[in-house]
């Protein structure tokens, strides 16, 4: 019997994860739903997905209309598996009781709050009838932290995404940004908003003091100040969340370097590939779990990425190898693995070369879309 695939959004669903989907979807028979928010619509189209979206009113993952919501369509379209992106979107299909097989996508590690669900979900909630549910995850460390939290490792199916196509280069995105032609060198802060509520002082290392904050543009920012000493028109592109979200790294340094041209905020609705094509490095500073999307467009567009040793990044980089990694995730450290790589010119060729090659077979979307062609035999 050919799949018919449910895909259910929610409003955690990241960009990441829209990319994986537009390469999904053309595969099999589906439809396509989402939970409340509306920046789900417009993530979708950023990916490329212009087809038909249901959408529900849900006030968060305890809301029953969201669930009832979700039994309707299913009891419409008669789906052979229910796709969830997203815990509320999981939780949501496990409370509509739906028999069929039940899969969940994650690029990124859910929020504490959710991880105490994960055993609820892919157990089916209180009905012994329904099936026990499939996971598909991105990268190796969140792989272990779902058998961490009592997935079984059959349970789990690893399935990386694949590397992006550059932008076409394109006239006048330096000046759009408000960077003049004597601007540089120019780094782009890696990763979307954040949820980190410290702020690192002078000789700290959050991952000490139990930073998990995502992306953590503040340890970007401080370095680039740093920076700044040495190259004295060095600037940091931070593109605003798309979901609209707040950015507490940039929010607390926007106004609070010593200079403020330093910090160049870019629309939400400018890819990665296209920010990367005027940057010079992609610096990515997160001090724990991280949606690495931004680096593997940093692959394709052959920009060379620095970042800190945390295992989302080592997922991706090699120190020394296809990228350089910083000796903590203090910004002085940081600032000191920037400044090595622009003393050093050649390894600028070196790590872009040896990055694509070896992102090449690793992160293959024919081996993507056929992980998820098996997911729905």
């Amino acid at each position: 019997m050919p799949a018919r695939v449910l895909h259910i959004l929610d409003a955690t669903t990241p960009s990441d994860a829209m990319d994986i989907l537009a390469h999904v979807l053309p595969r099999h028979e589906h439809r396509l739903a989402a939970l409340g928010h509306r920046s789900t619509k417009q993530l979708a189209a950023a990916a490329g997905i212009h087809e038909p979206m249901a959408f529900f009113h849900s006030l968060g993952w305890a809301d029953p209309t969201g669930w009832r919501g979700v039994r309707r369509i299913i009891h419409e379209f008669q789906p052979t598996h229910v796709h969830a992106w997203g815990i509320p979107a999981a939780i949501a299909v496990t409370m509509s009781r739906f028999k069929g097989q039940r899969l969940v996508t994650l690029v990124d590690m859910p929020r504490a709050g959710y991880l105490q669900m994960l055993q609820f979900i892919h157990k089916g909630g209180l009905w012994v009838s329904v099936s026990p549910c499939h996971w598909a995850v991105t990268t190796s460390w969140l792989k272990r932290e779902l058998h961490g939290h009592s997935i079984a490792a059959d349970a789990v199916t690893l399935i990386r995404p694949a590397v992006c196509a550059p932008h076409a280069a394109a006239g006048g995105l330096r000046e759009e940004l408000g960077l003049l032609p004597e601007d540089g060198p120019v780094l782009l802060l890696g990763g979307d908003g954040g949820t980190g509520t410290l702020l690192a002082h002078p000789g700290m290392d959050p991952l000490a003091h139990g930073g998990r904050g995502g992306p953590r543009h503040d340890l970007g920012l401080w370095a680039a100040a740093i920076l700044q000493q040495i190259f004295p028109r060095i600037r940091a592109i931070v593109r605003l969340d798309p979901r609209g979200k707040p950015d507490p790294g940039l929010e607390r340094l926007m106004n609070n370097l010593p200079d403020d041209d330093v910090t160049v905020v870019a629309p939400a609705d400018w890819p990665w590939s296209r920010l990367l094509s005027l940057t010079d490095v992609l610096l990515v500073t997160p001090d724990g779990p991280f949606a690495a999307g931004s680096i593997l467009h940093a692959f394709g567009a052959q920009v060379p990425v620095i970042g800190t040793p945390v295992d989302s990044v080592r997922e991706h980089i090699t120190d020394g190898h296809n990228g350089m990694l910083a000796a903590s995730t203090r910004p002085r450290e940081i600032a000191a693995a920037v400044e090595r790589f622009f003393t050093q010119p050649a390894l600028r060729e070196k790590f872009t070369r040896q990055a694509l090659a070896d992102a090449g077979p690793r992160h293959d979307l024919g081996a993507l879309v056929r992980g998820y062609d098996t997911l729905y035999q």
